[in-house]
């Protein structure tokens, strides 16, 4: 699968912002929460809105960033350790 994704970087993209997500899995420790409420839930940014088992609110005052990597770039950050 790496090879592949070296081979054609262009195809490469992550997912939109504005999507919804399901939970599917955490890594940690779930010390003020319960696993029930938080696997099959969903979480949800559209434009300046969000709704989800993590956060909801509206437009007061939210922003989003994001970071451009090259594929070295990402698999040398020590932020992404859990997926290299």
């Amino acid at each position: 699968m790496v090879g592949f994704l070296l081979t054609f970087p262009s195809i490469l993209s992550a997912q939109y912002i504005d999507t919804k997500w399901t939970v599917t899995g955490y890594f940690g420790e779930l010390s003020f929460a319960e696993e029930e409420d938080i696997l099959g839930k969903h979480q949800e940014f559209y434009k300046e809105w969000a709704d989800g088992v993590f956060y909801s609110g509206d437009d007061a005052g939210q922003s989003a960033t994001y970071n451009t990597q090259t594929i070295r770039e990402f698999f040398v950050n020590k932020e992404f350790e859990l997926v290299s």
